[in-house]
């Protein structure tokens, strides 16, 4: 409230004044909308702020994963390489063991066995097509091996 002194006596403006009594309340009322609105301008700042974050943190761990998707897919297609290789390379050895030794020798045949029973190891048994389906696959049937 606004206070004068006239005569000699305080005067509150707001009683002699009449359109005071409009304007103050309607002034009030702005003012206090003007906060309303700025703290829930403010609420929705921090919320996109947080939203925001967490899409960056997603976009992030996708990138992050199309790395790793791409670096499985080389590695299947290196094994199909290095269990092709050693396919063929114990296929040669059984024949020159066969060619060179003339008759069968049941300890090379065995050690033979047992290497192609390793390289088998590196299959896979299901083959969809997709290296990543392939090994996520592979890996619980892996695990349902372990559990029984």
């Amino acid at each position: 409230m606004i206070i004068s002194v006239e005569n000699g006596m305080t005067v509150i403006i707001y009683d002699t004044v009449s359109a005071t009594k409009f304007w103050i309340p309607v002034i009030c009322v702005l003012l206090l909308s003007a906060i309303v609105v700025s703290v829930i301008l403010f609420q929705k700042l921090v919320q996109y702020n947080e939203e925001t974050g967490k899409r960056a943190i997603l976009e992030n761990q996708v990138r992050q994963m199309e790395k790793e998707i791409v670096e499985i897919q080389d590695i299947y297609t290196d094994m199909r390489g290095l269990r092709h290789d050693m396919r063929s390379r114990i296929a040669n050895i059984s024949l020159l063991v066969k060619n060179v030794a003339g008759s069968v020798n049941e300890e090379l045949e065995s050690y033979i066995g047992k290497m192609e029973e390793t390289v088998s190891q590196l299959d896979f048994p299901y083959q969809t097509g997709n290296p990543i389906t392939d090994i996520i696959i592979h890996q619980k049937g892996q695990e349902a091996e372990k559990n029984r």
